[in-house]
């Protein structure tokens, strides 16, 4: 005769404590794995965080302080509060952030998305205010084989590449000279107001143009007007990839390459694909480089909200000391033990089996016979 009883409350108690329990258990054995393209991307915030390093040493060698306040890591890549090539203020936690050597392997997990190949040109409109953020790009453009065309506008917010001496094109050609990239801009203008430096004093607009010239930069943007600078942006891209670039690449909020400052309610800060329109790009009254490449149906990667990007990756905020290369959920992915699953799953099954065939919850009919 098989015994029976009653299921008491106590039942269910100790089913949940069993489901805790094997909860618990998969949380502590789950399983870390290298994510997709892990060795490339290794590859290239490791590259990366070598080029942070050696322009920290140059710097310094060229008499730069480190102000171990507000660059609390003491990376050499946060600027000064103001310069006389300063534009606008910057939010230092921002600057921060953007220190992150990683942000090289976040790109090629987007270039990889975007299913860019080997020899593809890819156009960068890059600023002075991001100096860490555009040698990540830039290395992580050369790592996958890509042909990055790059135009700078060289002017800075607070914070950034903004000490005239130690411009962003400076490091850069500190880089390129070392050996640590292999492409360098190709044209360069002062940026800010109009992208010819509208905001700035005369002696910070002579800074920059002794920047741009002593750094070999073949072309000067410096038009009469911010549509001729954007109609020579175009031409440039187009004339060096013969009109086939792939991907435009925005990093800040350069006025040539928004146009209107109204272009950012209806922008992502990411990818934003040539089909996803919210706006009517007929109506604007000045059409920047990111409409018009939409326009031509290629893809734009806008970073004007670094915080968010960061937060959507899972990066540290605002840290305070630059993050090692080749950590984080951009390299490794925690998934949980598959067999054990279904182990637990079929001892959790067997027990339900076992409370229902050996205790019952009786009837009235039961009860009365």
């Amino acid at each position: 005769m098989i015994f029976k009883r009653r299921l008491k409350n106590y039942d269910f108690i100790i089913l949940f404590f069993i489901s805790f329990l094997f909860f618990f258990i998969q949380k502590k054995t789950l399983i870390k794995k290298p994510a997709k393209y892990y060795k490339i991307k290794k590859e290239a915030s490791s590259l990366t965080y070598k080029a942070f390093e050696i322009l920290k040493e140059e710097f310094i060698k060229r008499g730069g302080e480190i102000d171990s306040i507000n660059d609390p890591g003491k990376t050499g890549l946060i600027g000064l509060r103001n310069s006389l090539i300063t534009t606008e203020e910057g939010e230092i936690g921002i600057k921060l952030t953007s220190i992150n050597p990683n942000f090289s392997a976040l790109f090629i997990e987007i270039f990889k998305k975007l299913n860019l190949k080997k020899g593809d040109y890819i156009g960068l409109s890059i600023t002075g205010s991001f100096p860490a953020l555009n040698i990540s790009l830039i290395i992580a453009a050369e790592k996958l084989g890509l042909r990055p065309i790059i135009i700078t506008s060289l002017s800075s917010s607070g914070w950034g590449a903004n000490i005239p001496f130690w411009t962003y094109l400076d490091m850069e050609d500190f880089l390129y000279k070392n050996k640590i990239i292999k492409n360098k801009t190709v044209a360069a203008s002062i940026g800010g107001g109009n992208d010819v430096g509208i905001g700035l004093e005369e002696e910070g607009r002579e800074i920059l143009k002794e920047a741009i010239k002593r750094n070999d930069i073949k072309i000067f943007i410096s038009e009469n007007s911010l549509q001729n600078s954007i109609e020579k942006r175009i031409k440039i891209y187009d004339s060096i990839s013969n009109g086939n670039i792939k991907l435009f690449v925005t990093i800040g909020e350069n006025v040539a390459d928004f146009g209107i400052s109204e272009i950012l309610y209806y922008l992502k800060s990411g990818i934003n694909s040539p089909y996803d329109r919210k706006i009517d790009f007929n109506k604007l009254p000045v059409k920047g480089v990111i409409i018009r490449f939409l326009e031509k149906g290629v893809p734009v990667l806008s970073l004007h909200n670094i915080i968010s990007i960061a937060k959507k990756y899972n990066m540290p905020i605002s840290p305070a000391f630059m993050p090692p290369p080749g950590e984080g959920s951009l390299f490794f992915e925690e998934k949980y033990s598959i067999p054990l699953i279904f182990t637990e799953l079929f001892i959790f099954l067997l027990i339900l089996f076992l409370f229902f065939r050996f205790g019952i919850i009786y009837s009235k009919k039961e009860e009365g016979v």
